[in-house]
């Protein structure tokens, strides 16, 4: 999976980076870093197999360079909506400071607005010009009905999140990766004093109205908790009164936004995560594996999380019937944990 993060000049975007990656790689363009996705499961059952390896979901995450950015009136460059077709997510970053002037304190509507406006008008010129382009070449292009349709709803001031396609529809239309269709999760940068009531509310409105997430957090607090260690950090959250980073929670946001889900594979060698999208079957996370796996594929032992750590062990949850076998059509469940058996 890989996020790219985008938003005005000096809204925090860099600062944000540097709360999700502690090791990043410059290019010219952008800065590169991949986020371990901290899972309190994977903690508990490594406690419980002391494994000598220990392995998180990763995802990747671009922080694009300022210079790439236009002004605010001038919308996203040519360079920005490449960035965004190459991902799978959106963070979408704002700024309020409350210690500016009254004058100069940002609006949080108007800011969040402002990035949903610029993705609707990028689709809306990319299919303005493709209609062009069709009823002029191919009049009778089965693509042509679709693109005005989305037109008229583009017209509305209304994302592509919220347009439905049927699955043919989809198929033909893969080769736009319309930038509005992108699922975006907005962060709302602000200092260390918390949003009120009527703020929170704005934000929960918004995403509503956008079929988005929003959520807020201090990056520059962020930022500096990332670079301790962790003992140190737990102590740093204790004084904050908080007892997680914001930086988890909003990467968790972001899984429950893409459909994302865990399921873990455990034992002295290696606990580790796997990342699988809701609804897949029990064959798509085998392959996830190992294509071998998913090629000779017998039948799956398992268990789910809370199930385990209730039972305390494999032979114990074996001896009151919570570990089971399912089949290639089982629907996994975030948290399930899962020993494939398979023959090649």
């Amino acid at each position: 999976m890989k996020t790219v993060i985008i938003g005005p000049k000096s809204s925090g975007k860099s600062t944000l980076f540097s709360a999700l990656c502690k090791n990043a790689t410059i290019h010219h363009e952008f800065s590169m870093g991949m986020i371990k996705v901290r899972d309190p499961r994977v903690d508990k059952l490594s406690e419980m197999f002391i494994p000598k390896k220990i392995t998180y979901n990763e995802t990747t995450v671009v922080d694009l360079n300022g210079d790439l950015f236009l002004s605010s009136t001038e919308g996203f460059s040519s360079k920005v909506i490449e960035y965004i077709k190459k991902s799978d997510a959106v963070i979408g970053v704002t700024n309020v400071y409350f210690d500016e002037p009254p004058e100069r304190k940002k609006n949080i509507q108007s800011q969040l607005a402002g990035i949903e406006s610029e993705l609707i008008l990028t689709d809306l010129m990319m299919i303005e010009q493709r209609i062009k382009r069709v009823t002029k070449e191919n009049p009778k292009s089965p693509d042509l009905p679709i693109l005005e349709r989305m037109h008229l709803h583009l017209n509305d001031e209304k994302a592509l999140r919220f347009f439905s396609l049927t699955e043919s529809e989809q198929k033909l239309l893969v080769q736009y990766n319309f930038v509005s269709m992108k699922p975006i999760l907005y962060v709302v940068n602000r200092n260390e004093t918390n949003l009120n009531d009527d703020e929170k509310q704005i934000m929960s409105t918004f995403a509503e109205t956008t079929k988005s997430c929003v959520v807020d957090l201090c990056a520059k607090v962020e930022a500096e908790l990332n670079e301790l260690e962790k003992a140190e950090q737990q102590s740093f959250l204790e004084a904050l009164g908080l007892t997680r980073p914001a930086s988890d929670v909003l990467i968790d946001t972001l899984y429950t936004l893409l459909g994302l889900i865990s399921f873990f594979t455990v034992g002295k060698d290696e606990v580790k995560s796997w990342q699988i999208e809701r609804n897949d079957k029990a064959l798509k996370a085998a392959s996830r594996i190992h294509s071998d796996i998913a090629r000779g594929f017998i039948c799956a032992e398992v268990i789910s999380y809370d199930d385990f750590v209730q039972c305390g062990s494999l032979v114990e949850a074996k001896k009151v019937g919570k570990l089971r076998l399912e089949g290639k059509e089982y629907i996994v469940k975030d948290g399930d944990i899962i020993n494939f058996r398979f023959n090649v």
